[in-house]
């Protein structure tokens, strides 16, 4: 029975990290500087990452206005 409440409670731990843990990244692709946001993190050979992970949407669209990486 502990055993069991105890793998539940991990699992429930689980679940709820994984949707709390979004983060946003400002990339461009290797050959140009537009700047976009993604979810997904950049893979350092076609999309570049600039900076570090934001923890909104908006965030990371205001770093990418601030960022001389990126064209305006």
């Amino acid at each position: 029975m502990m055993k069991a409440l105890s793998l539940a409670a991990f699992a429930a731990l689980m679940a709820s990290s994984a949707f709390a843990a979004n983060s946003f990244y400002v990339g461009h692709p290797a050959k140009s500087k537009n700047c976009m946001v993604t979810e997904v993190k950049p893979d350092g050979k076609m999309m570049m990452q600039v900076g570090k992970a934001h923890s909104s949407r908006a965030l990371a669209e205001s770093a990418i206005k601030s960022s001389s990486a990126c064209t305006h």
